[in-house]
C-alpha cells in the first residue's frame, strides 16, 4: 500500500524497508488532525482497527486487512508521525490470559559464575566537602562471559510460573576476558529448572526478549540453545532489528555483517528447536499480555532512525548498536519495570521528549550498563520523586566507586545523580540478584540481602 494515499497531512521525511519486510514512512510537520484524518481513509478503505493506545498523549494503532498489517503512531511534541506496514504475522492477543497463579513475580539480574582478575583492595577516601571517592587499586579489568563486567542477563519469573528471559549475556570463547566454558548458561537452565518447580510445566516455558545484536547480550542465548535447547520450551521470541541486509546501513566501526550473522544464528536456533514458537517484531505502542504482567513496548530503532542523518541526508547511520536498542516497561499490578537496554544519549534524549515523567519506575535497569548514554533530565525523574527505585546495574560494582563512574565527571553525572539519591537501591551483576515484584524483597541466591543506598557493591 502506499501511504501517501491515506496520509495526505505533513511531509514524508522517510521511507525505507527494515527487518523482515517491515518498510517504515516518517511524515514531519503533522498534527493530531491529519492523523485522524488517516484513520478514517484507512477504514473506509476496508482496514479494521485491531487495537490502539495512548500513552501521555502520543497516540498508537494497529489495523489489519488480508495478510496486510498496519502502524501508526503520533508523537504531539514531535509534530511526527510513524506509519508502520508489515506482512501479516504474530499480532499480540488483545486480552490478558487466564492463569492459575504458582509464582510470586520477580525479577532477577544474574551475575557471573566465573570471574577473574585482581581488582585489588577496595580504598574509601573522604574529601574536603566531605564527600567519599571509592576505588579499587587492582585490575580495573574483571572479566567474565556474562555478568560482571560485561552482559546483560535478566531472567522475569510471571505468576503463572513462566519465564521472561531478556538478552541473556556474553559467551565468546575467543573473547581475552573469557575462559570459554559453560558455566553461565548452566548457571542460567539451573534456576529455570529449580524455579519450574511447583508450576506443573514440565519444562520452564519462556519468552525471550532480545535488545540488541551486541555479543555482551546476545552470544550467550545462542550458544545456550546449541547446548540446552531440549530443556526449556521457547514459546514467544520478541526483538526490533535493523534490516542488517540494507547496504545502506552503517554502524560505524561495527561490522554490520557480523551482527546480522549473530541475529541470523539465533533465529535459526528458535526455528529448529521450537518450530511452534511465534516472532513477534514489535514496534512503539504496542502491548503484550503475559500472566499478570502487561508489557509497554516504547521505543525503537524505527523511532530513532529518522534523527540521526549523515552529511548529505542519508538517515542511515546509527554509529553503533546501542542506538538500535529498544526501551519498554513491564507493569506487574502497582509495580513497574523500565528496561533501557544500551540506548544512548541521544536516544534517551528522544525518548525523554516523548514520555517525560511517564518513565518513572519502580525498578530501572540502568541504561548501557551506566557506561555511557544516560541523562541528568531522565535521572531527576528517578529521585526527585516519592518511592523507592531499584537500580538494576548489569556490571561489576568495582567500575563505579570512583570517580570515573559514579563521580561528578560531566559524562557520567547522571550516575552520579541516581549514586546519591536518598530514594535509590543499587544492585550490581557481580552477584545475582532477586526482587519479588509484590512485596519488593530483596534477596541474592536465595539469601537475604540488605544493600546500602551509596551502592557498595554486594
Amino acid at each position: 500500500m502506499e501511504w501517501k494515499n491515506f496520509y495526505t497531512g505533513g511531509r514524508i521525511d522517510l521511507d525505507y524497508t527494515s527487518d523482515m519486510e517491515i518498510r517504515v514512512t516518517t511524515v514531519e510537520e503533522t498534527d493530531g488532525a491529519d492523523y485522524r484524518a488517516c484513520h478514517a481513509a484507512l477504514l473506509a478503505a476496508g482496514y479494521e482497527k485491531y487495537t490502539e493506545n495512548e500513552i501521555v498523549g502520543n497516540l498508537f494503532a494497529t489495523f489489519t486487512k488480508g495478510d496486510e498489517v498496519l502502524h501508526t503512531a503520533f508523537y504531539p511534541t514531535l509534530s511526527l508521525a510513524r506509519l508502520i506496514t508489515e506482512p501479516r504475522g504474530y499480532l499480540p492477543p488483545l486480552n490478558a490470559p487466564i492463569y492459575e497463579k504458582k509464582k510470586s513475580p520477580s525479577i532477577t539480574q544474574f551475575g557471573a559464575e566465573d570471574c577473574y582478575g585482581d581488582i585489588g583492595e577496595l580504598h574509601i577516601e573522604e574529601r574536603e566537602d566531605g564527600k567519599k571517592i571509592r576505588y579499587y587499586d587492582g585490575d580495573m579489568r574483571f572479566c567474565t562471559g556474562s555478568g560482571a563486567a560485561f552482559g546483560m542477563s535478566y531472567v522475569l519469573q510471571l505468576e503463572d510460573g513462566s519465564f521472561v528471559i531478556v538478552d541473556g549475556g556474553c559467551h565468546v570463547p575467543a573473547n581475552e576476558c573469557y575462559e570459554g566454558n559453560d558455566k553461565d548458561l548452566d548457571a542460567l537452565l539451573e534456576f529455570l529448572k529449580t524455579n519450574n518447580e511447583g508450576t506443573g510445566y514440565e519444562k520452564p516455558r519462556v519468552t525471550w526478549l532480545v535488545t540488541h545484536s551486541h555479543p555482551d547480550h546476545m552470544s550467550l542465548p545462542n550458544r545456550f540453545l546449541i547446548v540446552y535447547h531440549d530443556e526449556i520450551e521457547v514459546e514467544l521470541v520478541g526483538f526490533s532489528f535493523p534490516n542488517f541486509d540494507d547496504p545502506q546501513l552503517m554502524l560505524g566501526k561495527e561490522s554490520v555483517q557480523i551482527a546480522g550473522d549473530r541475529v541470523k544464528r539465533f533465529r535459526n536456533h528458535i526455528r529448529e528447536n521450537y518450530p511452534h514458537a511465534k516472532f513477534f517484531s514489535f514496534h512503539a505502542g504496542q502491548r503484550l499480555f503475559l500472566p499478570g504482567c502487561e508489557l509497554e513496548f516504547l521505543q525503537t530503532h524505527e523511532d530513532y532512525r529518522h534523527r540521526d542523518k549523515t552529511e548529505d541526508g542519508n538517515p542511515y547511520v546509527f554509529h553503533w548498536l546501542n542506538f538500535t536498542s529498544p526501551m519498554w516497561k513491564m507493569k506487574f499490578g502497582d509495580r513497574t519495570v523500565l528496561f533501557m537496554g544500551d540506548g544512548e544519549f541521544a536516544v534517551a534524549d528522544q525518548l525523554m521528549d516523548v514520555y517525560g515523567n511517564y518513565l518513572k519506575s519502580d525498578v530501572l535497569q540502568v541504561i548501557h550498563h551506566g557506561y555511557s548514554g544516560g541523562l541528568e533530565r531522565f535521572s531527576r525523574i528517578f529521585t526527585e520523586n516519592e518511592g523507592i527505585t531499584y537500580c538494576m546495574w548489569p556490571t561489576d560494582g568495582t567500575r563505579f566507586f570512583d570517580e570515573r563512574r559514579c563521580g561528578e565527571h560531566p559524562d557520567t553525572y547522571f550516575n552520579y545523580i541516581l549514586r546519591t539519591a536518598p530514594n535509590c537501591r543499587h544492585f550490581h551483576a557481580g552477584h545475582r540478584v532477586t526482587v519479588k515484584l509484590d512485596d519488593m524483597t530483596v534477596s541474592a541466591k536465595g539469601e537475604p540481602l540488605i544493600c546500602d543506598d551509596l551502592g557498595q557493591d554486594l
